[in-house]
Order: structure tokens, then sequence, then C-alpha cells
């Protein structure tokens, strides 16, 4: 079995960090993120998860959780809205932190609904929603199909797919 094994001021180091974030708001994200770095078995979505119970604003947002399922689903670029998280990955997520907040508060404004319902319905149902090109795939597979498989033509399959799917013509 796995033992626990943790410097002993990690706990000490983690909660200082957490109750100078509760008692003013976190400015300067990467700074402070820096000083987790070095607290064995505490990552981002670990911290996250902290920072949103106690609650904390960083950067001029509430916290809310950014753990690997929501980076996967704002990866795929299903929804126009998280279009600024474009460049979310497993590799920059600890720097796009702010910007995930930030993006995730102004869906909530617009839509009036409480950020952490955002959050959520990434987390629990956005690994369901299938990739937004798919169905184009699909389409444009069944025409060059009904082509009698000739090469050549993959982008005019593609085009005429996409307009079919969605409605308008692509640029």
């Amino acid at each position: 079995m796995a033992k626990f094994i943790a410097h002993p001021t990690d706990l000490v180091v983690l909660t200082n960090l957490l109750v100078d974030a509760s008692a003013q708001p976190i400015t300067d994200w990467d700074s402070h993120f820096r000083r987790v770095g070095p607290i064995y078995g505490i990552a981002l979505s670990a911290y996250t998860k902290l920072l949103n119970f106690l609650p904390v604003t960083v950067c001029g947002n509430a916290a809310l959780i950014l753990d690997d399922r929501i980076v996967d689903v704002a990866s795929k670029g299903v929804f126009v809205e998280l279009n600024p998280l474009r460049g979310l990955s497993a590799y920059t997520k600890d720097q796009m932190y702010p910007a995930y907040l930030s993006c995730i508060h102004k869906i909530s404004s617009d839509l009036r609904v409480p950020a952490e319902n955002i959050e959520f319905f990434l987390f629990e149902f956005g690994l369901y929603i299938k990739d937004a090109e798919e169905p184009i795939r699909v389409r444009a597979h069944e025409l060059y199909e009904q082509r009698g498989r000739g090469d050549g033509l993959a982008l005019d399959d593609w085009l005429k797919a996409e307009t079919e799917i969605r409605g308008v013509n692509p640029v």
C-alpha cells in the first residue's frame, strides 16, 4: 500500500497560502500558484477545489474548480463560448486559470446563471457531448462513398457536408 509522504512543512505552507487567499484576493496568480508547486500531492485541480470551497477571489473572479475533465471539454472546441480558452491544455492550465475564471464568469453573466452551474455542466455533462465536427466527418465520408471513393475531392466533400450540416456556406 502506498503511503502519503510529504514534507512536514507542506501542511503549514498550504494552510498559510489558503489563509492568505481568504484574507485578501489573489491578484498575481502566477506568483501565488508558484508557491503551491512544491507542496506534495497538490496540483491545480486539488488547489482550485480548496480555493472554491473557501471561497476566494482570483484576479477579480470567484475561484472555480478546474480539473482535467473541464480542460478536455474546453479543448474540444464544441462550445463557441469557450473560444477564449482555445489554448487551454494539460500543459497550460496552471497559467490559464485566470483566463478560465474570466471566461466562465462572463458566460455566467450572459446566461444569468451561477458560474458554478456552468462549471458543473462542463464537468458532469460536457464529456458526453460529441465532437462538433463528427457529423461533418460522417457526411463527408458518405459523399466520398457516393462518388465511388474517387480521390482528390476530400475538401469538396468536407465543404459540402459542412454546408449541409451547419446550414451555412463555409468561408
